[in-house]
């Protein structure tokens, strides 16, 4: 059954003219995108077809495919309600965000003591790991110790880590809003520094580089929802889609290098079998598990709904140990296990639970994105960007109810609120209010 997986390949090709077509080719709508995802792996799993000697079933092409037409209906259902709650064109605000630049060193300041703290946590965390060698090996024995049953972050690190990820993803906006509607000023250069050490602090602090695809997933969409924004949603030219993608995955390939380096997990000559193993495995995965599929878990979403079950532990209304990690699968003497966001879904919720959920993901991803399109106000294009990670990772994993769909998320708005509030809205009705008072001084002293 090799032509199998040529024919998946095939059929999401077709299916991604198909999304393009409904979308009247508009490429970043949530269907064009979760085809293109599974067309990615899809094609490097084809690749490395005869190294890790696989083969797919049809069950699992028509399974994928099948799903993702599901999501597609999802998302033309939404769009046809988003255009009958919503018909007015929305007004675009080309104004330019400014960020006072004393108020901007000093979250620089205090996001450097941030970096201090997780990193002596860090590394207090390696010694107890066993580390004797300095803070050249800490990332290592940290890693190590990160993966020991039972391991949790202290609460204080994980309100500086989500404290952190806020104040980045809200400078990150603001320089990208003033370089796509020009009106970037070299004094922006300096919003970049507190999105480098955001992720510096999650470097250090979460001890991983997964993450990393997390944040360019935000920043990718945020950039390139802001240029259909500027050129009115009309389609974005497909190769400036492409050349920003590229240098995503670039930057993604340079972040990813860089971060195993520093926890001795880097090796050069097997640095694309990799990539090719984080990006495609999860294909010939799924298809392992819909061969030796065992009955759904008894226990609802154990797969799943973490974030629900911790809420549920902590109230003394459930005790249900969960581990979020899956088994592995070995192809050939390469482990993985991944296996796309549809095992998840197969595992607690059945065949017909994946196409409700798919369904239900359709209509979310669909509606939210024509809600953006209608609004000029981009806070909701700040949340859509957030929430871009689990649709661009799904065809290697599942992370929407598995980590977005937990009480982290809710701390990283209430932190991106008190964020905005902070570094932009405050010292702007500060500035109107001086303003204001100077006008009314002007015009007591031009009366007398």
């Amino acid at each position: 059954m090799l032509m199998s997986s040529y024919v998946l390949l095939a059929a999401l090709c077709l299916l991604l003219i198909i999304a393009l077509i409904i979308s009247r080719k508009d490429i970043l709508s949530p269907f064009a995108v979760s085809t293109i995802m599974f067309l990615i792996s899809t094609g490097v799993a084809v690749v490395y077809m005869s190294k890790w000697q696989f083969s797919l079933s049809y069950v699992t092409v028509f399974i994928i495919i099948s799903a993702l037409l599901i999501f597609g209906a999802g998302e033309v259902f939404s769009k046809k309600v988003c255009g009958c709650l919503f018909k007015k064109e929305p007004e675009i605000r080309l104004d330019r965000v400014e960020i006072p630049t004393g108020l901007t060193i000093v979250i620089i300041l205090l996001m450097c003591v941030f970096l201090l703290y997780a990193f002596r946590t860090i590394y207090a965390l390696s010694v107890q790991g066993g580390n004797a060698e300095g803070y050249g090996a800490m990332m290592t024995y940290a890693r190590r110790m990160t993966l020991q049953e039972g391991y949790s972050r202290s609460r204080g690190l994980n309100h500086i880590l989500v404290f952190s990820k806020a104040l980045s993803y809200i400078f990150g906006w603001a320089a990208l809003h003033n370089f796509v509607y020009r009106r970037f000023k070299k004094t922006d250069c300096l919003y970049a520094v507190p999105v480098v050490l955001g992720f510096g602090i999650y470097a250090v602090g979460t001890v991983t580089r997964g993450f990393a695809i997390e944040w360019i997933a935000y920043y990718l969409m945020l950039y390139l929802l802001m240029c259909s924004k500027k050129n009115r949603w009309k389609s974005i030219n497909i190769w400036k889609i492409a050349l920003v993608g590229g240098g995503a995955l670039a930057l993604f390939l340079v972040l990813f290098i860089f971060l195993g380096m520093a926890a001795n997990r880097f090796n050069l000559a097997s640095i694309v079998d990799t990539i090719a193993f984080y990006t495609g495995l999860s294909i010939p995965s799924l298809d392992h598990y819909i061969a030796n599929h065992i009955p759904v878990s008894q226990i609802v979403g154990s797969e799943t709904l973490y974030g629900v079950y911790a809420v549920l532990n902590k109230l003394g209304m459930s005790d249900v140990s969960m581990n979020m990690a899956l088994e592995f699968i070995s192809f050939n003497g390469v482990e993985g296990n991944v296996f796309t966001s549809l095992r998840r879904y197969i595992n607690d919720f059945g065949y017909v639970g994946l196409y409700i959920v798919q369904f239900y993901l359709g209509v979310f991803y669909g509606f939210f994105y024509n809600f953006v399109k209608k609004q000029s106000s981009e806070g909701p294009m700040i949340v859509y960007a957030i929430f871009a990670y689990p649709l661009v990772i799904q065809a290697i994993e599942e992370k929407f109810f598995s980590a977005y769909v937990a009480v982290g998320t809710v701390n990283l708005f209430i932190y991106m609120i008190v964020s905005y509030l902070v570094v932009l809205k405050i010292p702007q009705l500060l500035k109107e209010y001086r303003q204001r008072k100077k006008g009314v001084g002007y015009e007591n002293r031009k009366t007398n």
